[in-house]
């Protein structure tokens, strides 16, 4: 009777132990492909929420990565920014936060299967401490710097956009 319950005791823990093990995930790098597919879906996701302009461009910082189960989390920090060629390189949308996106891979092509903003208001840092791991939200909520530094890299494009003959 024993031996069948230490037996079973075992067992138990193995399951508990490699379900944690399973959900926590393993880090992995953000290649340039999943980093163009977050862009691309994040440029088409924002393309009809904010004022209409001739050409938006986005730019996101990684804070890390994991892959759970062959789904791929991505923990960023995103600004999007549209530009009409009349006002230059003076921004006339755009929005600037914390992003979750899940990939899938599938035939080799990452997808976005699940794309999450936190929430606005006194709802904003807890919404990213339960969308980030803690080693991430926090530089999330604190990160000010990311903004300028995305920000240089879309002005950058868009002096490249600028010089393009109409």
């Amino acid at each position: 009777m024993k031996k069948m319950i230490s037996k079973s005791l075992v067992f138990f823990f193995i399951v508990i132990i490699s379900t944690a093990c399973s959900t926590s995930g393993k880090s992995i790098n953000v290649t340039d492909e999943m980093n163009s597919v977050i862009s691309e879906f994040i440029l088409d996701y924002n393309k009809d929420k904010y004022y209409e302009t001739e050409k938006q461009f986005e730019a996101h910082k990684v804070y890390g990565a994991k892959e759970i189960d062959g789904i791929v989390e991505v923990y960023i920090y995103s600004l999007y920014m549209g530009f009409n060629r009349v006002t230059k390189d003076e921004e006339q949308s755009g929005g600037s936060f914390p992003v979750l996106i899940k990939l899938k891979n599938k035939n080799d092509t990452y997808s976005v299967i699940e794309y999450k903003e936190p929430e606005n208001g006194d709802m904003y840092t807890d919404s990213i401490k339960e969308m980030f791991p803690k080693k991430y939200a926090n530089k999330a909520i604190k990160d000010t710097r990311s903004v300028n530094k995305l920000e240089k890299k879309i002005k950058e494009k868009v002096d490249l956009w600028l010089e393009e003959p109409n």
